[in-house]
């Protein structure tokens, strides 16, 4: 089979490493072509043949030879902007990274592209009107896109499957909401892990290291820890809290800092900023316990928890989100905000190596059985799957723009359109 897959490939990207790994699994088998966009910087190494595309309709003329075209999608703009603009013109797979696209479809409003009027047209059509007016209510003294509060009211994830002729998931609940919003063929596959080398024992020293990884942001709920390490001292005396990700120049993260330094907590905790990839393994080989808390949580699956589990360390989540796929027995999980669950659970690791060592083994395990080699066969047989079903599939699409049709002409003409391709396919 001939495979299209469009993704984002360079950057500090999951997605990029994900495509690298299955795309790598996938070419053993089948001829796959990585399609990035033109201008994204440095890419990852190649794992087979990379077409760097524009929208132009000329660099497109050669995906006529794909047998499946693939669209891998999440709720960044930047990275996804060229990818979503082809598939509405190419239809194809989308591979749905995230539950929430709120900075995809805020972004054009930010830049522009949308209107105000068209993101709340969107969310009435996705959700309805009294979503729309919550949406609209919500922007009071906010950016449209930012509110925490239209998170779960307007995920906008339907707008991004216009046309796709199948998607591919990561976890039960965003399977539920796809399946709700969207009437075409879907498959939940399980995010892979990327084989990693065992990594060594971390050093016995006096501190007990905790270690988050990610963006310092809101829905990290590094706050928390915070607050327990303060109400905590004899706790803080016992580790220390380090927190690797990119930090924003804006108010969450000069509120963070104040809070650290009003507890008396500068020499435990530790915002180190971004880690590049060479010095990555260094801070995950010296991790005891790795802090993984989102809420809330929109990622469709959760790429970093995979890496963290890998590693043979205990792992602290979240109840809620994607995590909520996960089971009990390979991970610690905390109900978001719990505070007193939270710090109980981190007492706990911090007072039991050997407790901690089966706990980070079981997780090595789950981890270990979701590999890139099964997520390429998964999702191979699905795109064949969709392949058969794609003229049903786009004979769906022309009856249901016929039935939206303003005028009675209009319609009528496309309804008789439609009456005789469903002729040829009985045919």
């Amino acid at each position: 089979m001939r495979i299209a897959w469009f993704t984002t490939y360079g950057g500090r990207s999951a997605i990029a490493d994900f495509s690298r790994d299955v795309v790598e699994a996938l070419a053993a088998d089948h001829d796959v072509e990585l399609w990035v966009p033109e201008g994204r910087g440095r890419l990852r190494a190649p794992v087979a043949p990379i077409v760097r595309f524009t929208r132009h309709p000329h660099a497109l003329a050669r995906l006529h030879r794909a047998d499946a075209v693939v669209y891998n999608v999440g709720n960044d703009l930047a990275s996804h902007r060229a990818v979503l603009a082809v598939a509405g013109a190419r239809p194809g797979v989308v591979v749905l990274h995230d539950a929430v696209l709120r900075h995809l479809y805020g972004g054009l409003v930010a830049d522009r592209t949308w209107s105000t009027g068209r993101y709340l047209r969107a969310v009435a059509l996705h959700h309805g009107p009294r979503a729309a007016r919550a949406v609209a209510d919500a922007r009071a003294g906010r950016d449209l896109w930012s509110a925490v509060d239209t998170w779960e009211r307007a995920p906008l994830v339907a707008e991004a499957l216009a046309g796709a002729t199948g998607v591919v998931v990561h976890g039960r609940a965003l399977e539920a909401d796809v399946r709700a919003a969207w009437a075409g063929p879907v498959a939940r596959l399980p995010l892979p892990a990327a084989p990693r080398p065992p990594l060594p024992e971390p050093s016995a020293g006096a501190a007990v290291v905790l270690v988050g990884l990610g963006g310092v942001t809101a829905n990290r709920r590094i706050e928390d820890v915070v607050a327990v390490l303060a109400a905590r001292r004899d706790l803080a005396r016992r580790v220390r809290y380090v927190v690797a990700g990119t930090l924003a120049d804006d108010r969450y993260v000069r509120d963070l800092r104040a809070r650290i330094a009003r507890a008396g907590l500068d020499d435990v905790v530790r915002l180190s900023g971004y880690v590049p990839d060479d010095r990555l393994d260094a801070l995950l080989a010296s991790a005891h316990v790795f802090v993984n808390l989102r809420h809330p949580s929109t990622e469709g699956a959760s790429a970093s928890l995979l890496r963290q589990a890998a590693t043979g360390r205990p792992v602290v989540v979240s109840t809620g989100g994607s995590f909520r796929d996960v089971p009990g027995d390979v991970v610690a999980k905390v109900p978001p905000g719990d505070l007193d669950a939270l710090a109980a659970t981190l007492e706990r690791l911090v007072a039991d190596p050997t407790g901690r060592r089966r706990l980070g083994a079981a997780g090595a395990r789950w981890a270990a059985t979701r590999t890139p080699r099964a997520y390429a066969d998964g999702i191979a047989a699905f795109l064949e799957e969709t392949t058969r079903l794609a003229p049903l599939l786009a004979l769906g699409d022309r009856v249901g723009r016929a039935l939206a049709a303003d005028d009675d002409a209009g319609a009528e003409r496309s309804l008789e359109a439609a009456a005789e391709a469903i002729a040829t396919l009985a045919g």
